[in-house]
């Protein structure tokens, strides 16, 4: 028997919005005032608080929502330091696990 073809997955959603695309790294800030990083999954324009992403966060390791208005390509002030910071949990965390 010969094989059954598979079918492409397609997009579903909205796959673009306000200069942003879904795989875009970008800098938001959260509901609480942190700020995070990552890449976008998603986008939902019928949120209540007004056009949300999701986003896979490198930061905070999670999905996270944030508004669009609040979102940017280029790294806030303390941005660097946000990472720096969440590379230095990551290792101890590792090293810690090590030792174990």
């Amino acid at each position: 028997m010969a094989r059954k073809k598979k079918e492409k997955k397609r997009p579903v959603g909205i796959q673009e919005f306000e200069g942003f695309r879904v795989g875009d790294v970008v800098w938001y800030e959260l509901v609480d005032g942190r700020v995070g990083r990552g890449k976008i999954q998603s986008f939902s324009v019928n949120d209540s608080a007004g056009p949300t992403l999701c986003v896979w966060d490198e930061i905070n390791h999670g999905y996270r929502s944030g508004l669009v208005s609040k979102a940017s390509f280029e790294a806030p002030p303390t941005g660097q330091k946000v990472l720096n910071r969440a590379a230095a949990r990551r290792a101890r965390a590792e090293s810690t696990n090590k030792k174990k």
